[in-house]
Parts: structure tokens; sequence; C-alpha cells
């Protein structure tokens, strides 16, 4: 199996990152993650959220094998201008 350029994984779990802009980071609110299965997710940042944070997305990973149950997604936030 090729690696995938946007995702790593580690067993059911998978990493990514997503830019945040430095105003979000500041006021927090709704930002789009985007996962390998699900498409484009929304997700709700705090206020003051400190750059490169990483915020989990339960249940949206791989698959476990022989269950119903799936991973999660930990999303590193990369702040910009």
């Amino acid at each position: 199996m090729r690696p995938h350029p946007g995702f790593t994984r580690d067993g059911a779990d998978l990493r990514t990152g997503s830019g945040l802009s430095t105003a979000n980071a500041a006021h927090g609110g709704p930002i789009t993650v985007s996962t390998l299965l699900d498409g484009e997710v929304p997700a709700i940042i705090a206020p003051n959220t400190a750059p490169r944070i990483v915020i989990t997305l339960a249940g949206l990973g791989m698959p476990v094998l022989g269950t119903a149950q799936r991973g999660n997604l930990y999303v590193r936030l990369h702040t910009y201008s």
C-alpha cells in the first residue's frame, strides 16, 4: 500500500494537518477538516487556540478490522496570517 500524501496511519488512527488563520485561532469558531473516508467535516475551535495544537476527531480514522469501530483522526493545527 502506498503512503497517502496528506495522512499518516498508526493502526486504525490517522494523523493530518490543517491550516488555521491567526484570527480564527484567537477568536475561535468553526473550521472544516478534510478526512480520508468522510470528505470534509466541521469542527469547532476554542478561542485562544495555541499554534500546533492537536485536536481529536473521534471515530473518523480507519475501520478496525472485524468490528464496526473506527480509529480517531488527529489533526495538528498550523496557524497562518
